[in-house]
C-alpha cells in the first residue's frame, strides 16, 4: 500500500508541476504577445507621431521662404518688422519638429540652419523695430538665404509625395532622410550661417479664393437685410434654387446653425433615387443664399477658362449683384472655381467676395458661395474711395529693386479683419517673382504684401 501510494503521490507531485509548467509556460506566451502588441501599439504611435511632425516642418519651411521672398520686397521698417518676426516664429516651430526625428548629422544641420534664421530674422526685426532700413548687404544676406532654403524643394516634393503614398516608413526616417539629403556645398547665406549641407523646402500647398479671401469672419454680418424668418419660408426659397421641379426631390432640413451665420440647412436628394444631390443654406434673418453646391460632377472639359468665367459672372449679375469684377480661378478637375468681387468707384473692394463653380463640361453653375460677402458688404460712402495721393505719386515708397507691372485702387481688410484700408495695389516682379504691394493711400505705408503664383490650375497668392 505504502510504494502504490508514494506511486500515486508522485504522479499527483508530476501532473501538478506538469500543470504548473503549462501555466508557465500560457502565462509567457500570453506575456510575450501583450509585449509585442505593445511594441507595435508604440511603433504605430512613434510612426504618426513623425508623420505629423513632418508635414508641420515642411509647411513652416514653406512659410519661411514665402516670408523671406515678402522681405525681399518690403520696403518700410514696420513692415519688414512684421515679416522678420513671423519668420523667426516659424523658424522656431519648424526646429521644434525637427526634435521629432532622431538625430543624425545631417538632421543636425538642418536644426542648426533653422535657429540661425531665426537668430538672423530676430537681429534684424530688432533693428527694424528702431525705424532703421535693411542695409543692402542685410537684403543681400537675405536674398541668398531664401535661395539655400529653395535649393532641395524637388527632394522634399519626392519625399513628400512618398509620404502621402503611404510608401514611407516614418520609424525608419532617419535611414531615409539621411540617405536622401546628402551633403552639399552652397554658398553661406551670411557671415552668421555655416556652409549648408542641407536644406528644406516644401511644395506649396496652394490655395485661391482670390487676395483677402480668408478674412477673420469673427464679426457681425454686414449684409444681412430683412426680418426673421421660419423653416417654412426658409423651404420655399431653397426649392426655388433647385433646377428642376421641386416636387421630384425630398428636401430634408439638415441643421440649424449659429455661426458665422445662422442658417437653416437643407439637402436635396432625387426622388427617383439617381442625380444630382444638393445642399443650400439659407440665413434664418433675410432669407438670403449663403451657401450653395451641387455634387455632380463634370465629364470631359469642352468650355474654356474664359467662357467659363464669363458665365460666372452673367450668374451673378442676373442675381443683381452690380458691378462685379472676376479677381482670378482655380481649376479643379473638370471645374473651374471663380472668384469674383465688387468694384465702385474704378475700386476693387475685396471683402465682397463671392465664389462661384461652373462645369468645364456644358457650362452650368454648380456652386455658390456669398458668405464673405454678406460677412462684409456695406454701404460705403464716396468718400472712403477719394484718395489724396495719385498711384504714380506713390512709387516712391516701393521698394525700389522692384520692376512695377500695374497699380489699381483696392479696398482690402485690415489686419485686425474688423476694419477697411483703401490703398493702390501694385502688382510687382522681383527676378522671376510677382508680388502684390498694397499701400495705404493716406500714409503710402505697406499694409500687406502677397506672393503671386502662376500655374496651369490658376493663379494663387500666398
Amino acid at each position: 500500500m505504502s510504494s502504490r501510494g508514494d506511486r500515486t503521490l508522485g504522479r499527483n507531485y508530476w501532473m501538478a508541476g506538469a500543470g504548473l509548467l503549462l501555466i508557465l509556460l500560457i502565462g509567457t506566451a500570453y506575456w510575450g504577445w501583450q509585449q509585442r502588441n505593445l511594441q507595435q501599439e508604440y511603433r504605430l504611435m512613434l510612426e504618426n507621431e513623425r508623420q505629423q511632425a513632418f508635414f508641420e516642418l515642411v509647411e513652416h519651411v514653406q512659410d519661411i521662404n514665402i516670408l523671406l521672398g515678402k522681405t525681399l520686397v518690403a520696403s518700410s521698417p514696420n513692415q519688414t518688422q512684421v515679416l522678420l518676426a513671423r519668420i523667426q516664429r516659424e523658424s522656431s516651430a519648424a526646429a521644434e519638429n525637427m526634435g521629432s526625428f532622431p538625430a543624425t548629422q545631417q538632421l543636425a544641420r538642418t536644426t542648426k540652419f533653422l535657429a540661425q534664421i531665426g537668430d538672423l530674422s530676430s537681429t534684424l526685426a530688432e533693428q527694424t523695430a528702431h525705424g532703421n532700413l535693411v542695409r543692402d548687404e542685410q537684403w543681400q544676406q537675405l536674398y541668398d538665404l531664401q535661395q539655400n532654403v529653395s535649393l532641395v524643394q524637388s527632394e522634399l516634393q519626392e519625399l513628400s509625395a512618398q509620404a502621402m503614398s503611404g510608401g514611407f516608413n516614418w520609424v525608419e526616417t532617419r535611414k531615409e532622410l539621411a540617405a536622401r539629403l546628402k551633403p552639399e556645398q552652397t554658398q553661406q547665406a551670411s557671415g552668421n550661417l555655416d556652409n549648408l549641407e542641407q536644406m528644406i523646402e516644401k511644395f506649396p500647398s496652394l490655395r485661391y479664393d482670390g487676395p483677402f479671401a480668408d478674412q477673420n469672419l469673427d464679426q457681425e454680418p454686414r449684409a444681412l437685410s430683412g426680418s426673421a424668418i421660419g423653416q417654412a419660408e426658409a423651404r420655399k426659397i431653397a426649392e426655388s434654387w433647385l433646377p428642376i421641379d421641386p416636387s421630384a426631390y425630398n428636401l430634408t432640413l439638415v441643421e440649424e446653425t449659429d455661426q458665422p451665420i445662422p442658417v437653416y440647412s437643407w439637402q436635396a436628394a432625387p426622388r427617383s433615387g439617381s442625380g444630382a444631390q444638393y445642399r443650400i443654406d439659407i440665413s434664418q434673418q433675410g432669407g438670403h443664399v449663403v451657401w450653395w453646391m451641387s455634387d455632380q460632377r463634370s465629364g470631359e472639359s469642352r468650355l474654356s477658362i474664359e467662357e467659363a468665367s464669363r458665365r460666372a459672372l452673367q450668374f451673378l449679375q442676373d442675381q443683381g449683384i452690380g458691378q462685379i469684377e472676376k479677381i482670378g480661378h482655380t481649376r479643379m478637375g473638370n471645374d473651374l472655381y471663380v472668384a469674383i468681387a465688387k468694384v465702385a468707384h474704378d475700386t476693387i473692394i475685396y471683402p465682397d467676395l463671392f465664389k462661384v463653380r461652373v462645369s468645364l463640361e456644358d457650362g452650368s453653375i454648380l456652386g455658390y458661395d456669398a458668405a464673405t460677402y454678406l460677412m462684409n458688404h456695406h454701404d460705403r460712402p464716396a468718400e472712403q474711395f477719394q484718395s489724396p495721393l495719385t498711384p504714380e505719386a506713390m512709387v516712391d515708397a516701393l521698394n525700389p529693386r522692384l520692376y512695377i507691372l500695374s497699380w489699381r485702387k483696392a479696398i482690402i481688410p485690415a489686419r485686425d479683419g474688423r476694419q477697411e484700408v483703401l490703398t493702390y495695389e501694385y502688382r510687382v516682379q522681383l527676378e522671376d517673382q510677382v508680388y502684390l504691394v498694397y499701400l495705404n493711400v493716406q500714409t503710402a505705408q505697406e499694409e500687406e504684401i502677397l506672393r503671386v503664383l502662376v500655374t496651369s490650375e490658376g493663379e494663387f497668392t500666398l
